[in-house]
This record gives C-alpha cells, sequence and structure tokens, in this order.
C-alpha cells in the first residue's frame, strides 16, 4: 500500500457522531456549520493514523455550496494537519466564531487549498 494513496477505513471500537437528519440538513443549507460538518465526516486512516477526513457522506448541497466535492478528502483546515490534531474539539471551538478557514483537500489525487465562507 502506498503512503501516499490513503484508504478509507474505520477501525473497530470507532463510534461516529450523531447523524443529523435530511431536513435539518435541508434547513441549514444556507449556513455553514463546523461542527455539524464535523458530524457528517469518517476519518481516513493510513498506516493506523489518521490522514484526512471523508466527506462523502455530508450533505451534497453544502458541499457544493462551498466549494467541496464529495470525492475530496480533507487533510487539513487552517494549516493544521488533521494527522496532527490532538484535540479535535478544540479545533472546532476554534472555527465556531471565524467568518472563513481554508482546507486542504486531495482532490483527484492532488492537494487542493479552499477557503471555505462559513457566513
Amino acid at each position: 500500500r502506498s503512503a501516499t494513496a490513503p484508504t478509507a477505513s474505520v477501525p473497530p471500537g470507532y463510534v461516529s457522531g450523531s447523524s443529523s437528519s435530511a431536513p435539518a440538513a435541508a434547513a441549514n443549507a444556507s449556513k455553514f456549520d463546523p461542527q455539524e460538518f464535523a458530524r457528517q465526516i469518517r476519518p481516513v486512516f493510513a498506516d493506523g493514523r489518521i490522514v484526512g477526513a471523508d466527506i462523502s457522506s455530508a450533505d451534497s448541497a453544502v458541499l457544493a455550496r462551498v466549494g467541496l466535492k464529495p470525492t475530496d478528502v480533507v487533510t487539513a483546515i487552517n494549516g493544521t494537519a488533521l494527522s496532527s490534531v490532538s484535540n479535535p474539539q478544540a479545533l472546532m471551538d476554534q472555527l465556531r466564531n471565524s467568518p472563513s478557514i481554508q482546507v486542504t483537500v486531495q482532490r483527484d489525487g492532488k492537494p487542493a487549498t479552499l477557503t471555505l465562507s462559513l457566513r
């Protein structure tokens, strides 16, 4: 397995956050909520550690509105690699009041950095 091509997998015992209902996600499509978004993603592991976030199960209307694709794998937020995040809740708290964030994604096998408006 190549280290440059992480595979999506969920380790035994991993419990994701509660999923949102489709009507609630549609009602909030006009606002990007980082915490709600975080509940819809799955970690991507390579060699037993998190290397990114699979966003394919997130609300497609919200993804399209902010410029993300369901096939993107988020690897960094505001320059912080997801592989180095030791306190995800603290990261989410920092993003809560931000007007925008920068995300680095693997898109079609290449890195891309996007600025997402949160308002």
